[in-house]
């Protein structure tokens, strides 16, 4: 077999030589060459895969000996392995230790490179003879005897380290039975495989196949954890590409302009639930996306879209979730309080396997480049809503603890949905009062919609027919207008198409801008009112698109894009009968006539405190006999004395006693 060997790598001289220029250390041999052309041998070394990969290097050591090469080849890695070997972490067991197998899942957790011993020789004093040392564990131990017979302390002619990094692969959540924790195991890279170019990819969220040998350490006494000591990692850069055919693009072409497009896509989306045809048509907008835009190679705007569901439960939110993860290709469902500990975006976790403090990635940026839809988000840790008001505006996040710098790339549309503190979404109340959930984090979504179910009783029979026709023997259920396969192709090929905004569709949209951000209040000035709400209708604009598969965004696209987007302020009541900008529930801000009142009430708290005799308190009483004279009403002034109250401006010093603070 040796012979083989030799004779293998001698027909590739000239790949070594070329590695040799470029300075390259190790390698690569693919298993499907190798197959071509020595069955034999490929077969040896699926069987003997420790054996021979010992022989390979020796071999290719001594080629590269022979070549003069600068730095030498001093390793071999076998690519092309994985479909041969193919087995699930979690089917791992004590039967595959020593045995080459190949496992596919997302880095969790990683630690930094490493420098362990390999390797030593040692020279004993008394009779100058040479005692070779393996360390196969990494654990550095002199040998205690010499064959002269002498023990003691030995002289180290030689120390080899070699660089070592240990990461943990999990499996993909959606693949893990239900009610059970997806399997983890943890994969040591070596020499080569510790190199800048796969360090700087190999972040926590990444997807990875990994090859090599399953070995067995120590954890405590009598017990042992399995690992693999690995042979070759392929690290996925991109999302899972959808196939379609020429056919197919066809047949996308001829439905890309009919005027029920969005609609039909949206019914087909979600078909079991009825009604909420504007909400299936954005969750349909999301899934095509909107184009990011860069500024010197800078993301300036996000192309991903976020949408959040408002509702009391059992109105069909989850459901809605469900059925958009679907139509991605990793897309990943998950809940607001996570069961793992992790969290959606990431923890700094002390970790017993890999020793030390390690960075875990969460669903959102393992969910990165597709959807991640996330039910109950009202029960998201404080943590976990710092990250995402990050992750959702810059599609990435830096975390920065214990001596961990790590950068999550979170290019996901979030897809959310929360219930009422009440269970009853009241209309009268701002959104982000109810959900009990910063404004700023609610900020980060284009569109938020109300989720309400109908009341009378028509609208009633025919939801519960269409709930109980689903358990039927015919099945009643709702069939979608197209095909899931299709709809999946179809968004697929439409997030191939870039659109631009021309100048006709600026314009359209700059005039409408204005127009929508007026206040109800004629005299309210409007010049605190936030600008997302321009980026939120570009945004839809272009995903409009994209989804009629057009280069170039028109005026209609941005019609329906405004009017999408007053249709979710509408039902936030947020925007008027009238069309026109309530800022008090919009912003969280108080209108410019209530601020006038509260400065005017502060001034009538001074004067009767600089009136009052020791102790200089303004009587309640006082207060309100003069905010009369000011045209401010005594349900007016509790109101406002108490947002005053909350806001710290005043104190209440004892009943009906209050003082500025």
């Amino acid at each position: 077999m040796d012979k083989q060997i030799l004779s293998y790598l001698s027909d590739k001289r000239n790949v070594l030589e070329a590695l040799g220029v470029k300075g390259q250390t190790w390698l690569d041999i693919d298993f499907l060459d190798l197959l071509d052309t020595n069955i034999e041998l490929a077969e040896y070394v699926l069987d003997n895969f420790n054996d021979t990969k010992d022989k390979f290097k020796i071999a290719v050591k001594q080629l590269s000996k022979d070549l003069e090469l600068t730095p030498p080849i001093t390793n071999v890695r076998f690519c092309n392995l994985s479909k041969t070997i193919r087995i699930e972490i979690g089917q791992l067991r004590a039967q595959h230790e020593n045995q080459l197998v190949a496992v596919e899942g997302f880095v969790r957790r990683k630690t930094k490179v490493v420098q362990v011993p390999e390797s030593a020789v040692f020279e004993c004093p008394s009779c100058q003879n040479l005692i070779n040392s393996n360390f196969p564990d990494h654990i550095f131990k002199a040998p205690t005897k010499c064959s002269c017979g002498r023990k003691g302390k030995f002289k180290i002619v030689e120390f080899i380290k070699i660089d070592l990094q240990r990461v943990v692969l999990e499996e993909d959540p959606n693949l893990a039975l239900v009610a059970q924790q997806p399997q983890a195991i943890v994969i040591e890279l070596q020499e080569d495989l510790c190199r800048q170019s796969i360090s700087d990819i190999l972040q926590p969220s990444k997807k990875a196949i990994v090859t090599g040998i399953v070995r067995t350490y120590e954890t405590k006494k009598d017990v042992w954890n399995l690992y693999i000591e690995t042979n070759t990692i392929d690290i996925e850069t991109e999302t899972q590409r959808i196939i379609y055919a020429d056919s197919d693009i066809k047949k996308f072409k001829e439905i890309a302009n009919s005027l029920t497009l969005t609609e039909d896509m949206g019914q087909s989306i979600v078909p079991n639930i009825r009604g909420h045809v504007l909400v299936k048509e954005a969750v349909f907008l999301q899934l095509v996306g909107s184009e990011p835009l860069y500024d010197l190679n800078r993301l300036e705007e996000r192309g991903r879209i976020h949408i959040a569901l408002i509702g009391s439960p059992g109105t069909g939110k989850t459901k809605i979730l469900q059925r958009a993860i679907r139509f991605l290709p990793n897309a990943k469902f998950t809940g607001g309080k996570t069961a793992s500990g992790v969290g959606l975006v990431a923890a700094v976790v002390r970790d017993e396997e890999l020793g030390g403090w390690s960075v875990s990635a969460g669903v959102v940026p393992i969910a990165s480049g597709s959807l991640c839809a996330i039910d109950e988000c009202d029960k998201m840790s404080q943590e976990d809503i710092g990250y995402m008001n990050n992750a959702m505006v810059d599609m990435r996040v830096n975390i920065d603890k214990a001596g961990m710098h790590v950068m999550l790339e979170t290019n996901t549309s979030i897809l959310a949905a929360a219930n009422p503190k009440n269970r009853v979404f009241d209309r009268n109340e701002p959104v982000w009062k109810q959900i009990g959930l910063p404004k700023d984090f609610l900020d980060r979504f284009d569109l938020i919609f109300p989720i309400e179910s109908g009341k009378e009783e028509a609208e009633v029979r025919k939801v519960a027919g269409l709930v109980v026709g689903k358990y039927m023997a015919r099945s009643e259920a709702i069939k979608p207008i197209y095909d899931p396969d299709f709809v999946t192709k179809y968004i697929a090929y439409a997030q191939t198409v870039h659109p631009i905004v021309t100048d006709e569709v600026r314009d359209y949209i700059i005039d409408n801008f204005v127009n929508l951000v007026k206040p109800s209040d004629a005299n309210e000035d409007s010049a605190y009112f936030s600008y997302r709400l321009l980026t939120n209708i570009i945004r839809l604009t272009l995903a409009y698109a994209k989804a009629r598969l057009s280069v170039k965004a028109n005026s209609e696209d941005a019609r329906k894009a405004i009017n999408l987007l007053i249709d979710s302020l509408k039902k936030q009541q947020v925007i008027t009968q009238d069309g026109l900008m309530d800022y008090e529930k919009a912003e969280a801000i108080v209108p410019k006539s209530k601020r006038d009142h509260m400065r005017k009430l502060k001034d009538i708290i001074l004067d009767l405190q600089d009136a009052a005799e020791s102790g200089g308190l303004a009587d309640y009483d006082q207060i309100i006999i003069l905010a009369a004279k000011e045209n401010i009403n005594e349900n007016l002034a509790e109101e406002l004395m108490e947002k005053l109250r909350m806001g710290g401006d005043i104190i209440q010093v004892r009943r009906g006693k209050y003082k500025l603070v």
